[in-house]
């Protein structure tokens, strides 16, 4: 999502559907020009992305649940480590963690700690 200008210009109903299609295409959705369940996830991604980018996530770990959680998921799936985006820490997440940290060589902790945030960046 990153580089996503969500700036629009809403004239009338046809400018509303142009600006739709055009988020859409620039988040690699298909373009209906409909905000539907996708279009409405995309945008829920984006302003995560927003409101992540000015502040500092806390250490997650197993058992961990909420915002942060799903932003390490979206982090690594970025990094091109496969993990659902449903942020709940789960032991198959910390795998996944791992496996980054090993290739970013930070300390394999299994958490998503500072050293690690810092590399997902």
């Amino acid at each position: 999502m990153r580089g996503v200008d969500a700036t629009l210009n809403l004239d009338d109903e046809g400018e509303i559907t142009r600006a739709t299609r055009e988020f859409q295409r620039r988040a690699g959705i298909p373009e209906t020009g409909v905000p539907d369940g996708e279009t409405r996830d995309a945008l829920a991604a984006l302003d995560l992305w927003c409101r992540s980018a000015s502040r500092v996530p806390v250490q997650v770990g197993l058992g961990d649940r909420g915002d942060d959680v799903r932003l390490a998921q979206r982090r690594l799936n970025r990094a091109g480590i496969v993990c659902p985006v449903d942020g709940v820490f789960t032991a198959g997440m910390a795998r996944r963690v791992r496996s980054f940290q090993h290739q970013a060589r930070v300390p394999a902790t299994g958490d998503v700690d500072a050293a690690t945030w810092a590399a997902l960046s």
